[in-house]
């Protein structure tokens, strides 16, 4: 906002420089139109040139215009009241390109300077607010919201100090606890003791019981040994599927302890789907059960998604089976339970696995296919589905391979599946196709034979579709005989230099350009340039270099003599063709034979000579015309006033005599000023047939007084029968 009215008389005063150039070369244009009409006196038509300067485009701008001649003398001029300071712009005035004078528009600046300090004033408290706006409000947010932070950390550091707080009461607690255990164990050795004391009498049966005691201890270190080891989940549930017992091994499956997963309910275990599958499969375990069918040594297989403590899910693969009292009733479930989600992850990843591999067979273009021993197709993509017209129903129910080739071929598509069975390589072997409606198409086909244990039990194989190929090929050749006939048409034909072996390939038109035939050309580089003109053959070896050493393309124009020694202009374009390494490894070009286009060009710039000849001429009887009219002007006034004077009966005869002579005079001075306007007039060439004796007795007609005066006699013989012609009569008569 506030750059704005700075940039203002900036944009204001290029758009007063932009207006007062464009007037400047308007009015240029005008006064060379001027001028050219009267190239000599129009510094003497000063009030014309005036009423030109005074006209405005837009009416209320004030200007000083002034028309100034090459000796930078003021012709004419159109003067405003103008106040300082000023602005102004000329352009010239040419007639026939040279500048004759200029042209000079002088504009105050006072307005746009007024103009942009209206702006400012404007513009400069708005800019000034949106300042305020953009600047000292997001200060004040800021510190507002610093208040706050300051706050918050304050609440933040009490909180920590009462959590200290209770952390030291925590600690104090269980100092207290220890010591209360010592004291505990204390009491109960000085107990033991005293019991040891007062019953000796029962030392055999205690040894007894302790050597029991300690036997279920070992056995129940071995049993938590092995229990903590166990990469399985060994667990038991109630009737009501509540956890009784887990071994500390689920927090390593699940992260959960076993106190804490004891008192989870079953559907804090289990995902929804995996937790709808154990409702139904205990429904019926139920339902069985009250029926009097249920099966003590039934055992259930079960995969269920379980939460771990973490948040994410594992999937564990569960061997179920029921916990029975002594009258054979169903009192709980004992299961074993295994950490299955890698398994799971690299069945889910095969499964992608497959599917992509799957769709990028299907997507490929190329037909791929498997068949057995006896011939039959057992699958394929849909490629091959989609070009034969089969489903996969028809292979499921039986395709034999020859039923998708013409039967004249059968036999060798037998000869051939036995050849790549033995393990010989016969490469790609082409048939012609047959779809599943009877239509055929050309087809390749590659096989090799699928090993299981060492011995071949079927064949793998693609098929491709050669009905484009085949269609590109003839277009390919169509295109080859096209390009044949343009470069015959236009004279251009291209070659192609393999450096390395100095062999050089030359298209059917260059040899028509150079008058020759394959069996005359040797295929060299140095045959080519025996054909190039000898005084021009350095600039052909020169555009070769260039293209060889420095990799540039050239374009050259140059003679060549053909075998029968005639002699041809031919245009060049001669470019590298550089291999991966960057090493130039052949030379191309084009060749056009420009003959006939370089005889044209000539007879064109003759033309143009002849036209500005002509132009000139022109010029000359246009100034030829005005030289008459002036002449003729004048004469005219003398010729009445010396035909006044003949007719004055007084005057002496010698001045009647040299009145006469002078009539004669002025009469030969209008026929010249005709001759002039005649030479001037363009003919508009009104060619009409017309009887030459009847034209030359109306000529006569026209001149019959003027041969009187002139004292002139004609006499005319016209020859009769003559043949009537095509004349410009006016051009006759004139």
């Amino acid at each position: 906002m506030i750059i704005f009215p700075l940039g203002f008389p900036l944009f204001s005063f290029q758009n007063t420089v932009g207006t007062l150039e464009a007037e400047a070369e308007i009015n240029a244009d005008i006064f060379t139109h001027i001028i050219s009409s009267n190239p000599d006196f129009w510094e003497f038509e000063g009030i014309r040139l005036t009423e030109y300067l005074i006209r405005r485009p837009k009416e209320g701008v004030a200007e000083l215009r002034r028309l100034v001649n090459t000796k930078n003398e003021i012709v004419s001029e159109s003067v405003d009241d103008l106040q300082t300071p000023l602005i102004m712009r000329s352009s010239e005035i040419m007639d026939s390109g040279i500048s004759v004078g200029r042209i000079e528009i002088y504009r105050s600046l006072r307005p746009l300077l007024g103009q942009a300090g209206v702006v400012f004033l404007l513009v400069l408290p708005m800019g000034l607010g949106v300042f305020y706006v953009l600047r000292i409000l997001p200060i004040r947010a800021i510190f507002l919201a610093e208040t706050a932070l300051i706050k918050t950390n304050e609440d933040l550091e009490t909180t920590n100090k009462l959590l200290h707080e209770e952390i030291l009461k925590s600690q104090k607690v269980e100092a207290e606890l220890y010591k209360l255990n010592e004291a505990l164990e204390t009491r109960v050795i000085e107990r033991t003791a005293h019991l040891e004391a007062a019953n000796r009498n029962l030392e055999t049966h205690i040894a007894e019981r302790k050597e029991a005691k300690k036997a279920l201890i070992e056995s129940e270190k071995k049993y938590r040994l092995l229990a903590e080891k166990m990469t399985d989940l060994v667990w038991t549930l109630d009737i009501n599927l509540r956890m009784i017992y887990v071994i500390p091994s689920i927090e390593k499956m699940l992260g959960f302890s076993p106190e804490e997963r004891v008192v989870q309910d079953l559907q804090e275990q289990l995902t929804p789907p995996s937790m709808s599958i154990v409702r139904e499969l205990l429904a019926r375990e139920f339902a069985l059960e009250q029926q009097g069918q249920g099966d003590p040594e039934r055992i259930i297989n079960l995969e269920v998604e379980c939460y771990h403590k973490d948040g994410s899910t594992r999937w564990i693969d569960n061997i179920i089976s029921g916990i029975r009292d002594d009258q054979g009733v169903l009192i709980g479930f004992h299961g074993v339970s295994r950490d299955i989600t890698n398994r799971r992850q690299m069945e889910e990843e095969l499964r992608k696995s497959e599917k992509r591999y799957r769709e990028l067979v299907d997507f490929l273009p190329i037909s791929l296919f498997e068949m057995d021993m006896e011939g039959k197709i057992t699958s394929g993509n849909l490629t091959i589905f989609k070009i034969f017209g089969y489903t996969q129903d028809d292979i499921e129910k039986g395709v034999d391979a020859a039923q998708a080739i013409i039967p004249e071929q059968v036999e060798q598509l037998k000869v051939n599946i036995q050849r790549v069975l033995n393990g010989e390589k016969i490469g790609g072997s082409e048939y012609m196709g047959v779809r599943k409606d009877g239509s055929t198409f050309p087809l390749i086909a590659f096989s090799s034979p699928i090993i299981h244990e060492g011995a071949p039990v079927g064949l793998s194989g693609a098929i491709i579709d050669l009905t484009d190929r085949k269609r590109i090929e003839e277009s390919l050749e169509r295109s080859n005989l096209s390009l044949a006939e343009a470069q015959r048409i236009a004279h251009i034909g291209n070659w192609e230099w393999t450096i390395e072996r100095n062999d050089m390939y030359w298209s059917d038109e260059i040899y028509q350009i150079v008058g020759t035939t394959p069996q005359m050309f040797d295929g060299i580089y140095e045959v080519f340039s025996e054909l190039v003109f000898p005084e021009e053959r350095e600039i052909v070896k020169r555009a070769i270099e260039k293209a060889m050493s420095e990799g540039k393309t050239s374009e050259i124009e140059h003679r060549i003599v053909r075998r029968d020694g005639v002699v041809r202009d031919v245009r060049q374009l001669v470019e590298p063709t550089i291999d991966d390494a960057g090493k130039i490894v052949r030379v191309i070009g084009i060749v056009q034979d420009v003959t006939e286009k370089n005889q044209a060009e000539r007879d064109l710039q003759d033309a143009r000579d002849q036209l500005l000849q002509a132009e000139k001429l022109a010029a000359i009887g246009r100034l030829s015309a005005g030289v008459a009219h002036e002449i003729l002007n004048p004469v005219n006034i003398i010729s009445m006033a010396l035909q006044i004077l003949q007719t004055m009966e007084s005057l002496p005869p010698e001045v009647l005599e040299e009145l006469k002579i002078c009539m004669s005079q002025i009469r030969r001075i209008a026929t010249i000023a005709e001759n002039l306007k005649q030479f001037s007039r363009i003919s508009q060439k009104k060619r009409n047939m017309a009887d030459i004796n009847g034209v030359i007795a109306h000529v006569l007609t026209l001149y019959a007084t003027q041969l009187k005066i002139d004292e002139i006699e004609t006499k005319v013989q016209y020859q009769p029968d003559l043949p009537v012609i095509a004349m410009d009569q006016e051009r006759t008569y004139v």
